[in-house]
C-alpha cells in the first residue's frame, strides 16, 4: 500500500492536468458531447488489441466497431452547428 500513502503525493504533470483540464471543460460541454467519447473505449480497445496483440477480430466485431464509430460521430456532429 505505499503506492497510495499521502507521502507520495506529488504532481505528475502528465495526468494531473489532463484530469484538471476534463474536470473544468465537463461543465461547459453539453451532457452528450460530455459522454460520447467514454464510449469509444471499448471501440478503441478491441482496435488496438487486434492491431497490436495480433487478437483475431472477425468481420462481425469490424462492422460492430464501425457502426459503434458512427454512432459517436452521430451524437458528437463534428463540424454541424447545433439545431435550436
Amino acid at each position: 500500500f505505499s503506492a497510495i500513502s499521502s507521502s507520495s503525493s506529488y504532481w505528475r504533470p502528465g495526468r494531473d492536468d489532463g484530469v484538471l483540464t476534463w474536470f473544468t471543460a465537463i461543465p461547459l460541454m453539453s451532457l452528450a458531447e460530455a459522454t460520447a467519447p467514454g464510449f469509444t473505449a471499448l471501440l478503441f480497445a478491441t482496435a488496438g488489441a487486434a492491431l497490436f496483440l495480433g487478437e483475431s477480430v472477425r468481420l462481425r466485431r469490424w462492422s460492430t466497431i464501425a457502426v459503434g464509430f458512427v454512432g459517436v460521430m452521430i451524437i458528437l456532429r463534428p463540424g454541424l452547428q447545433a439545431v435550436s
